[in-house]
């Protein structure tokens, strides 16, 4: 009898847990590369959910991943378990640079997408000088660059000039004609100096005083007079 009571009782117990198992709700997130939240769905388990599209320009997508790293599980099941989150992963898309100097090829670089490509030594051309590439950068697209040159530009050296001797003729020519100037100069200066003794003469003669030369007549006249006046009284 408690046998078959221990049976029904297991019996009537999964009768009332099963719709709860069916009935569970779980929530299924996506999150991109930034962790980020894309989408949120509530699904009851053992249901089927839907992913989210997450392209991304200039890389190829590698799935959602449990891990933000990608370190985790992918996933390859649509039909909802437990609750989860997952994580877009991506790989940047690998582009080819080709590599050219005066159209002759030189080599082939793998450049992900948005990278620059490297700098590579350039051969050498005479009478130029390399540089750079053209074409290097933020790489988006496969690509052909080209080496770029310039025209080097000798400098012709300076030769040291000797001094002729022309300066040095100008130099006594400057010299003479200084001394001629000058004596010139010294010439006026004689000059003048002997007009302002002249001058000074003529000012002197003109400046000469006659008054004993008045005196000398006047003494003449009084005795003339006296010698005539004597002459009458004679008579």
């Amino acid at each position: 009898m408690k046998k078959y009571s221990l049976i029904l009782t297991s019996f009537l117990i999964f009768i009332f847990m099963s719709p709860i198992q069916a009935n569970e709700i779980v929530t299924i997130q996506f999150y991109d590369e930034e962790a980020q939240l894309i989408q949120t769905q509530t699904v009851e388990v053992n249901e089927y959910f839907d992913v989210p599209t997450v392209a991304k320009q200039g890389y190829n997508f590698l799935g959602f991943n449990t891990a933000l790293d990608g370190s985790g599980e992918y996933l390859n099941s649509y039909k909802a378990e437990t609750s989860k989150r997952y994580y877009a992963v991506y790989t940047p898309i690998i582009y080819q640079v080709h590599y050219y100097a005066d159209g002759k090829y030189l080599q082939t670089q793998s450049v992900p997408y948005g990278n620059n490509a490297p700098e590579i030594a350039a051969p050498q051309k005479d009478g130029m000088l390399f540089s750079g590439w053209v074409g290097l950068t933020n790489i988006t697209e496969e690509r052909t660059v080209n080496a770029e040159y310039v025209l080097i530009v000798e400098e012709t050296p300076k030769v040291e000039e000797k001094p002729s001797e022309e300066p040095e003729v100008s130099a006594s020519i400057k010299l003479d004609n200084k001394k001629d100037h000058n004596d010139e100069i010294n010439e006026v200066e004689d000059l003048k100096e002997k007009n302002e003794k002249n001058l000074t003469v003529i000012k002197q003669e003109n400046e000469y005083n006659y008054f004993p030369l008045f005196i000398v007549f006047l003494g003449t006249l009084i005795i003339v007079l006296l010698i005539l006046k004597q002459f009458k009284s004679k008579k």
